[in-house]
């Protein structure tokens, strides 16, 4: 509640009409403020808010890169085992077609199956 003498601060477009001067919103759409305070009182504290949002943009923005960059590792860390497994499979493959070829003669005895040593 406001008291008789009370100076207010306002920060808006003034209109002129029959009733005197009025304060009232932008008509452009800017904000409007009528505060108790002073005009430099009304900007710091509006500049006490923008740092601490920057502030919490920017750990926001730092929680965003560090999750970004977890996905990215997880997904080059699952395709280069895709391709390592594939090597791999491509390789054993390789070993049987060889081995089925019929070259038991050169397989060292360690290495032959139970049923090959009995052939």
């Amino acid at each position: 509640m406001l008291t008789k003498g009370t100076t207010l601060t306002g920060i808006g477009e003034l209109m002129a009409g029959p009733d005197g001067i009025r304060l009232q919103p932008p008509s452009n759409g800017r904000p409007y403020y009528l505060v108790k305070e002073s005009l430099p009182s009304l900007i710091r504290g509006m500049e006490s808010n923008r740092s601490a949002l920057e502030i919490g943009l920017k750990i926001f923005i730092g929680i965003g890169v560090i999750i970004s960059g977890a996905a990215l590792w997880k997904l080059y860390k699952k395709r280069q085992t895709k391709e390592d497994t594939a090597e791999q499979l491509d390789t054993i493959r390789a070993e049987r077609a060889s081995r089925s070829a019929g070259d038991d003669e050169n397989v060292p005895l360690n290495v032959q199956c139970v049923v090959c040593l009995g052939a």
